[in-house]
């Protein structure tokens, strides 16, 4: 498997909406894939999902991923769609002692 990187630096912002470089796999041996569900102006479901590398558990991985969803540039990134926030999809994802990455199951 090889190392995930964020396609977008908007990604990568943080609770005050302040952007960093991209992150790589090699920022940690534990990282999380949080997914939230997207309603468009024209009524369509959509999931966008968010790589989180800073995160202590799978509760501060959600909200940092809900922070960056609900920033002021991701909103505009996707048409300013509404969050479903009574839904998320959350997945670890972590590096073996042989520096595989494996994605956790549902």
């Amino acid at each position: 498997m090889r190392p995930v990187v964020r396609a977008h630096p908007e990604s990568d912002l943080d609770a005050g909406g302040t952007a960093h470089p991209p992150r790589t796999a090699d920022d940690g041996d534990q990282q999380w894939l949080v997914g939230f569900r997207f309603r468009t102006p024209t009524g369509w479901l959509v999931r966008h999902y968010y790589l989180i590398t800073q995160a202590e558990d799978e509760t501060h991985a959600i909200r940092l991923a809900g922070q960056r969803a609900r920033s002021a540039p991701e909103r505009k990134a996707h048409d300013y769609a509404a969050l479903d926030e009574r839904w998320a999809e959350i997945r670890r994802i972590r590096r073996d002692a042989l520096g595989y990455w494996h994605l956790s199951a549902l």
